[in-house]
């Protein structure tokens, strides 16, 4: 079956996303025949009576309620996942067991690249009446090598899941 210009402009008009030109292109068409007219209202009709069919066939699906977990379990889940994302994280992050030597407080656990700008959280009169207390946090960057990545997330049943990382997803930020 070939498709005519017709066929294209009564596609469009159907599904409706035809334009001015469309409808003055179909109506030049119908004013050397008389039946294109019958042939958009039937095309209508059509996309009409599969809509209906679509629909009357969806609607028992729509009527079926999935399980849901109940909401403690899916909790203990959910705390158990970041209990094992707290524990694999150094393993993850650095390439090293909880039980392995740990860098002292302060010391750097990666490669130091760079500092980025302060953000000040607080700032207030300090108690013996002199200067400031600032409460600011300060911003590291560090390299580290690690064999895998893992993330937390969760299943097709809304229940915590830990799956493979995909590096292709991790993208330098925008901004820090």
């Amino acid at each position: 079956m070939t498709t005519t210009r017709e066929d294209g402009f009564i596609h469009r008009l159907v599904e409706r996303e035809s334009s001015p030109e469309d409808l003055r292109a179909l109506a030049a068409l119908a004013a050397d025949d008389d039946r294109v007219w019958d042939r958009v209202s039937a095309a209508l009709r059509a996309d009409a009576a599969l809509e209906r069919a679509v629909g009357a066939a969806l609607a028992p699906a729509e009527r079926v309620e999935l399980p849901r977990p109940r909401a403690a379990l899916r909790r203990a889940w959910l705390l158990f996942g970041w209990a094992a994302a707290a524990a694999l994280a150094p393993i993850l992050l650095f390439g090293r067991s909880p039980g392995e030597r740990v860098a002292p407080p302060g010391a750097l656990a990666g490669e130091p690249v760079g500092e980025l700008t302060r953000v000040l959280l607080d700032a207030k009169k300090a108690r013996g009446g002199e200067g400031l207390e600032v409460l600011y946090v300060r911003r590291l960057v560090e390299r580290a090598f690690v064999l895998s990545l893992l993330e937390v997330g969760l299943d097709e049943h809304g229940d915590p899941a830990v799956a493979p990382a995909s590096v292709a997803r991790f993208r330098p930020p925008e901004s820090l």
